[in-house]
């Protein structure tokens, strides 16, 4: 275990609308939803215990689909 966990580190496996959705589970969406991700990344940092933070993403990359080249089941569900 990484004794040293930087949470802006963390904040920045998010995508954009992972993190707000975060932001917003926690509560602390308001006035954000149209700022550019480097303050929203500070504001996950910020806002979020690092606990709930790092459990939040591991949930957002597990929840992924059709990334880093992953195979996708269905050809027909690819981008054109």
């Amino acid at each position: 275990m990484n004794p040293a966990i930087n949470p802006i580190q963390v904040a920045r496996l998010f995508w954009r609308t992972e993190a707000i959705a975060v932001l917003k589970k926690y509560g602390r969406v308001d006035g954000f939803k149209s700022k550019p991700a480097d303050v929203i990344v500070r504001r996950l940092a910020a806002e979020i215990p690092i606990d709930d933070l790092r459990f939040e993403a591991r949930t957002a990359l597990k929840a992924r689909e059709n990334w880093l080249g992953q195979r996708l089941a269905n050809k027909r569900n690819m981008t054109v």
